[in-house]
């Protein structure tokens, strides 16, 4: 039988910092579940819903790309562990649908599976991005508010490789961030990515991805937007319905799907003014390295964050 292997002992031991930090931090976290209403959304983890591992860390940092993430062949082994046949249910129609539409496939653990996707319970909705290469099987979390289809798929195409579609490096000519209205501490959560941090599918800014932030998110005042369009609307974006043919088309041209073609089309942008100025705090850095700024640690950890402070189920992709 195979056996699960741990950590090293100083990937472990910045795991433990990590954790420590995260403990120390009691009156924050108050703070941060009465503060959001939605389910899913969780501070403590990059973008809301990101469990950040070392490949994600290093493969940022460094001049990598998003395919270095991918699983190998398009094969994803799985195990649920989850009793609810319903949720089940939901679990494998998500994989249905993304092998009837791709070249993936989605297959239960075998024995030798050194590197599975575990969906399993949490108190929020999250997953590592891409196949974080950690022996035992890495967690695709659901909580409460996350057993829907579109969460569901927003979770697992976190797990194949995307991190948010407005952590695009073209987002500023797509939609504006209200930062006066983000949550004071939380700027880092919008950070937008280097162009080395992501891989270029050809695709264009896509409004009705499902792995878009929904309007208000991470707001201090939830009923006022932290993004809007360029013409200062809030509407179509930030679904959690299903896959958009953007989401598709990209999802398939990472894998080197055959028969990809083309990108479909999407809206050009609405130029009308421009965006706010971004806080000191956040400029001039890219978002992974911001977020190891604040942790204060780099990018050589093994790190899976504690599930806990419950959000809002919208965010992990571009991815």
């Amino acid at each position: 039988m195979l056996t699960e292997s741990a950590p090293n002992p100083s990937e472990k031991d910045l795991y433990e910092t990590m954790k420590k930090f995260l403990e120390t931090q009691p009156d924050q976290r108050v703070k941060r579940q009465s503060a959001y209403k939605r389910p899913g959304f969780k501070k403590d983890l990059f973008e809301g819903d990101v469990v950040l591992h070392k490949k994600n860390l290093e493969g940022l940092q460094r001049e990598a790309t998003i395919r270095e993430l991918t699983w190998p062949d398009g094969v994803v082994p799985y195990t649920i562990e989850i009793s609810d046949q319903n949720a089940v249910g939901l679990i494998e129609d998500a994989f249905r649908e993304i092998m009837d539409k791709s070249c993936l496939k989605f297959r239960e653990k075998e024995s030798d599976d050194q590197f599975y996707l575990k969906y399993t319970y949490g108190e929020g909705c999250a997953s590592s991005v891409g196949r974080s290469g950690m022996p035992g099987g890495q967690e695709v979390y659901l909580g409460e508010g996350c057993f829907n289809p579109g969460t569901i798929r927003h979770e697992t195409l976190h797990s194949l490789g995307f991190y948010h579609e407005q952590s695009r490096t073209d987002r500023d000519d797509y939609i504006k961030i209200l930062w006066d209205n983000v949550e004071p501490g939380l700027e880092d959560q919008f950070l937008k990515s280097n162009k080395r941090e992501v891989t270029d599918l050809g695709s264009p800014y896509d409004y009705g991805s499902i792995m878009h932030y929904p309007w208000n998110a991470f707001a201090s005042d939830d009923t006022q937007p932290t993004i809007t369009k360029m013409d200062g609307s809030t509407k179509g974006f930030g679904q959690r319905v299903g896959f958009s043919p953007i989401d598709l088309y990209e999802l398939n041209k990472l894998y080197n799907c055959p028969g990809t073609g083309a990108p479909p089309k999407s809206a050009k942008p609405k130029k009308v003014g421009t965006t706010q100025k971004p806080p000191a705090s956040v400029t001039g850095n890219s978002w992974i390295d911001r977020w190891t700024q604040k942790i204060k640690t780099k990018a050589n950890l093994w790190l899976a964050g504690k599930i806990g402070d419950q959000l809002a189920s919208f965010i992990t992709g571009r991815k």
